[in-house]
């Protein structure tokens, strides 16, 4: 069993993840109850398919949820359920109940462990060292550290075919350190030089006070979804990188139930709503 546990601290209360920015922020409505404290998590065991490939991750969440604004509340009792997005994935966890009367007694908190099987393709982050030469993925993440104490994740997030009459691969990676996250593009024809069959694609990023360098000798393979490439980082600022897990709350309704994406979710049934979305880092594990 792989576990990793720690104190988590809370980056941002409304916070949409970074995979929902292109919708932007909606107006928060609902009846805003529920907030997270004292977070603790623990991935309990990486899913794996019969070919030993992530399929998910069960993880258990223990948090004290404090109410507040309990003098709005209208019903006697609530049917809550928590939802999480990790890894690219979202579950459902249990339902569970809340009266008003314990909420409004519980105002400064009641414990509970809330379990999630998320499933996702998405593996752990991976650490390697500076330069780093070898066969990256889409979706694999790599912590990586410079000569000079830098701290920085380079993640495939995504191969995309782009243009309209001439086509193009394009591979997008987030980088990420400290508070700052920036995006960088390899496209098959802005970064690549052709000559006598044989490519050199190149590009950089600068980021928290230094530069991440992204080399190919092949040009990106949107069929196969990987490449053979060289990362290096280099300066920089130190600070941990970390998985991240956020997590919201909302009322076990018939407009919920099945549904785990939060953008449909805010679109849908914001009426429902119990919390803001919750952001926590946690070290990494795997």
């Amino acid at each position: 069993m792989l576990t990793a546990l720690i104190i988590l601290s809370i980056v941002i209360i409304f916070f949409i993840p970074k995979e929902l920015l292109a919708s932007g922020y909606g107006n928060l409505t609902g009846s805003f109850l529920i907030m997270p404290r004292d977070v603790n998590t623990e991935v309990m065991d990486i899913v794996r398919d019969a070919n030993g490939d992530v399929a998910g991750y069960n993880l258990e969440i223990r948090t004290t949820l404090a109410y507040i604004n309990t003098e709005s509340l209208k019903e006697d009792t609530i049917n809550a359920v928590p939802i999480v997005h990790f890894k690219g994935g979202s579950a459902r966890g249990s339902p569970f109940t809340m009266t008003k009367q314990e909420m409004t007694s519980g105002a400064g908190g009641v414990r509970w462990n809330l379990s999630f099987n998320v499933q996702t393709s998405e593996p752990p982050y991976k650490t390697e060292q500076s330069p780093f030469s070898g066969e990256v993925s889409e979706k694999d993440g790599l912590v990586m550290k410079s000569g000079e104490g830098g701290d920085f994740l380079v993640k495939a997030e995504k191969y995309d075919v782009t243009g309209i009459f001439t086509k193009s691969c394009e591979i997008g990676f987030r980088i990420q350190c400290g508070n700052d996250t920036k995006a960088l593009y390899m496209d098959e024809k802005e970064d690549c030089i052709a000559s006598g069959g044989q490519y050199l694609c190149y590009e950089n990023s600068n980021a928290c006070s230094g530069i991440v360098e992204i080399e190919m000798n092949e040009r990106p393979d949107c069929d196969a979804r990987k490449n053979t490439m060289s990362i290096a980082v280099k300066k920089g600022t130190e600070g941990p990188v970390q998985e991240e897990v956020s997590i919201s709350f909302w009322k076990d309704t018939q407009c919920v139930e099945g549904e785990t994406d939060y953008r449909r979710l805010t679109g849908l049934c914001e009426l429902d709503r119990l919390s803001g979305l919750y952001l926590y880092g946690f070290p990494l594990f795997g």
